[in-house]
């Protein structure tokens, strides 16, 4: 159940940072402020960008989890614990 609600986490926050990503490019381009400001905001993109592909591939990691291991093992049950905390 833990692992179904991680999965469910990661891929919520993923949609919103998906759907904010294109109104940010569009701000950050049109940007009427010193070229130093816009640099600034371009790492700040380039940040959002790598942290929708880390959380792609937490999420994909997650839902193979649940799908793959046998979670009535004890150690699997922990490293699972493990990757969600990592994720959230």
């Amino acid at each position: 159940m833990a692992g179904l609600f991680a999965t469910l986490a990661i891929r919520k926050a993923l949609d919103k940072l998906s759907s904010i990503l294109p109104a940010i490019s569009l701000l950050a381009s049109s940007s009427s402020a010193a070229a130093m400001v816009r640099q600034g905001h371009e790492q700040d993109l380039e940040d959002l960008r790598m942290l929708e592909r880390t959380m792609h591939r937490i999420h994909a990691t997650l839902k193979d989890a649940e799908q793959h291991w046998d979670i009535r093992d004890e150690s699997a049950k922990l490293r699972l614990k493990g990757a969600q905390g990592a994720s959230v």
